[in-house]
């Protein structure tokens, strides 16, 4: 089953993910698919799936068009059913969770053996992160009407949402949960979003801050500080019955 990607802001980053879920996505049966977290568009084309989208707001389901059943529900909490699903894509959500790992496991727990988990959101271990940790929301809505043009931003169920990115969800504490849960790392890309590469450009100024930060950081943290590596996907599978 062939999963060309919509989402444009990380098109480098999708090429490559699109070769990996061809790979592992060989067999082109029909497929169950949750997206978790939806919110208003299904990030991936998933051709002959069945697709269920759970996420919190009632207004944002409604809005996504590509869904064939909606669930809205926490997915920190919501009594997902056991072993259901064969891909679960989590897609820029954990970022905005209280109890990232409590969601994990509850994905984890929704997936067919043998089933797929592709999770997608930004690096608390790089400056964008770190800042975005470190600031108000409000700061992230003035941001983005500011900087990048979006005037509506924090206005009608539309984001920046509030953004905990709470240490769990870095790349090493995800990988070391996910071998705790007994599953395959299949792939792991860290990258500078589209969004930040504009932003340097499009702001030569703040662009020499950031490399300023990015030395310091370096420094400090022994390197495990990126400023280039504001995101990251990981797609993780969950082991089959036969082991």
């Amino acid at each position: 089953m062939s999963l060309p990607v919509r989402t444009p802001h990380v098109d480098p980053e999708i090429r490559k993910l699109q070769d990996v879920l061809d790979r592992l996505l060989a067999n082109p049966s029909p497929r169950k698919v949750l997206e978790a977290g939806c919110g208003s568009l299904t990030h991936l084309q998933l051709d002959d799936a069945f697709v269920v989208g759970i996420d919190v707001s009632q207004k944002q389901l409604t809005r996504n068009l590509k869904l064939r059943e909606s669930i809205c529900g926490d997915i920190q909490t919501y009594d997902l059913p056991a072993e259901e699903f064969d891909i679960i894509i989590c897609w820029d959500v954990l970022e905005h969770l209280a109890q990232p790992r409590r969601a994990i496991q509850n994905l984890v727990k929704a997936a067919k053996p043998g089933g797929i988990l592709i999770l997608a959101l930004p690096n608390v271990l790089s400056i964008k992160g770190i800042l975005a940790k470190l600031t108000p929301h409000r700061f992230h809505v003035w941001a983005y009407r500011r900087f990048w043009g979006v005037t509506r931003a924090g206005t009608e169920a539309l984001g920046p949402f509030r953004t905990y990115l709470r240490l769990a969800t870095s790349p090493p504490s995800v990988k070391r949960l996910a071998l705790k849960q007994g599953l395959k790392v299949e792939y792991f890309s860290a990258y500078e979003s589209l969004m930040q590469r504009r932003f340097r450009i499009n702001h030569p100024l703040l662009s020499g801050l950031f490399t300023f930060l990015e030395l310091g950081g370096k420094l400090i943290t022994l390197g495990r500080v990126n400023v280039n590596q504001t995101d990251y996907i990981l797609v993780l599978r969950k082991p089959g019955r036969d082991g």
